[in-house]
């Protein structure tokens, strides 16, 4: 059953990059995906990265102040901002 998942998504993946080779002309029009990324994307992109790196920094500290028994805690944190939204 993992198989056919995976085996799923990296055929969707691969679609997703054919169908747009054409498109990126450069590597700066890469970076950026030419500038035409809506706001919410934009958003919702720097909300994950600041609560993953947060999570994985903070749960170091955590782990290493406190054992690793108070790791549990963050999981349920970027839950949380989520639900904010």
């Amino acid at each position: 059953m993992y198989a056919i998942v995976l085996g799923a998504i990296v055929l969707s993946l691969l679609g997703v990059s054919v169908s747009r080779l054409g498109k990126v002309k450069t590597k700066a029009d890469y970076l950026v995906a030419g500038r035409t990324l809506p706001v919410f994307v934009l958003i919702f992109t720097l909300l994950s990265s600041w609560i993953g790196s947060g999570s994985l920094l903070g749960g170091a500290e955590n782990a290493y102040k406190h054992g690793s028994r108070r790791c549990g805690w963050q999981a349920g944190m970027g839950g949380a901002a989520a639900d904010l939204l």
